[in-house]
């Protein structure tokens, strides 16, 4: 079964990482592990649940036992399914305790909440996003709290063409059809190589990509816009993008998020960004 490791911080955006996190799991039939960075709460007599479940206690060294589910601000959502909730308490992680974890239990997809940048802070702020991103062997998403709980109608993977990747366009179709989402591929040529011609792209995509990939909602599109603040914000606002596909330190990467990437996400990137290891 695949799972969801969501990094939880008891945060607004953490909080809404988890519900939406949540909502994925019940799509995709994968289990949830929330990495709790705070004090494991004492049992209070009168908390009520109202999430059926399955849990038990996870540490990192594999001892498991049974135990409640202790967090009391989780969403109230009215789910028919039982879910399997692991819970890992820690007053802290670091990118090494994620990237071990990640594969010695195979995770599926870590998630995480975010901001946006305001006028007083940077998307360069030091946080550990970053380093998280460089270590990990699976995609990080990253949940703006203000993401609707719809799920992913249309996701555009940003790349360009002659490097992109199938095992990418294989694991968005496994999150993409539980919900019917078109899938997109967004060529944008990378930095220092020639723009592709139209009809040698559409060639490529249909005899190397499409051809390899079971999926019937796959699409192609070939962007030539050079700015790409303008290119993304024209796919998140005018193609309607719920979800932004980057692979980490490749095809413009900095040029959307910054050389030091902290989590937090520019004001015109304001839909849940994936991004896998490069």
């Amino acid at each position: 079964m695949k799972t969801i490791l969501v990094i939880n911080d008891r945060s607004a955006e953490a909080d809404h990482a988890v519900e939406f996190a949540l909502e994925m799991a019940r799509k995709a039939g994968a289990g949830i592990l929330l990495w709790n960075t705070f004090q494991k709460p004492a049992v209070k007599k009168d908390l009520r649940i109202t999430v059926p479940y399955k849990s038990f206690a996870y540490t990192l060294s594999d001892e498991q036992e049974i135990a409640s589910l202790h967090i009391e601000h989780l969403p109230s959502i009215n789910y028919t399914e039982e879910f399997i909730i692991g819970h890992i308490y820690t007053t802290g992680y670091s990118p090494d305790n994620i990237a071990d974890f990640v594969v010695k239990k195979n995770i599926w997809l870590v998630v995480k909440g975010t901001r946006y940048c305001g006028d007083d802070q940077s998307v360069f702020e030091d946080d550990n996003t970053q380093a998280i991103l460089n270590k990990i062997s699976c995609p990080l998403l990253l949940i703006p709290e203000t993401t609707p709980l719809k799920g992913f109608e249309k996701i555009v993977y940003t790349a360009d063409l002659r490097y992109c990747r199938l095992e990418v366009i294989r694991l968005l179709v496994q999150m993409g059809r539980p919900y019917g989402a078109d899938i997109l591929v967004a060529h944008i040529s990378a930095k220092g190589l020639p723009e592709i011609d139209e009809q040698h792209a559409s060639d490529v995509f249909a005899k190397e990509i499409s051809s390899n990939i079971n999926y019937e909602n796959l699409f192609f599109n070939h962007i030539r816009e050079k700015n790409i603040p303008r290119a993304i914000d024209v796919m998140v606002d005018v193609m309607r993008t719920d979800l932004l596909v980057l692979v980490n330190h490749k095809f413009h990467f900095e040029e959307i998020v910054g050389h030091k990437f902290s989590g937090r996400l520019p004001e015109y990137l304001h839909v849940p960004l994936l991004v896998f290891p490069s």
